[in-house]
């Protein structure tokens, strides 16, 4: 049974999305994209809750953590251009 907490977006395949529990994103679990806010995009950080079936009940995007990750992952990329 899936947990509730916080994942990240990873990607869309079909109805599906995956979504990856955070921090160590090793654990994935399989969600209906129509129960995710419309405006959901992959990299973003979601505090989900699931319903006793399993079933994705609720997800919230996180702003405030997603732009700070993706602000780490950005840095991380310049780091890896710049390095002689």
């Amino acid at each position: 049974m899936s947990s509730n907490g916080k994942y990240t977006l990873d990607r869309f395949e079909g109805k599906y999305a995956v979504l990856l529990y955070r921090p160590d994103e090793t654990v994935i679990v399989n969600a209906d994209k129509d129960n995710l806010p419309a405006n959901a995009k992959e990299g973003d950080i979601l505090d989900v809750q699931f319903a006793n079936d399993g079933s994705l009940k609720n997800a919230t995007i996180l702003e405030d953590e997603t732009k700070k990750a993706r602000e780490k992952a950005e840095n991380l990329l310049n780091k890896l251009r710049n390095k002689k």
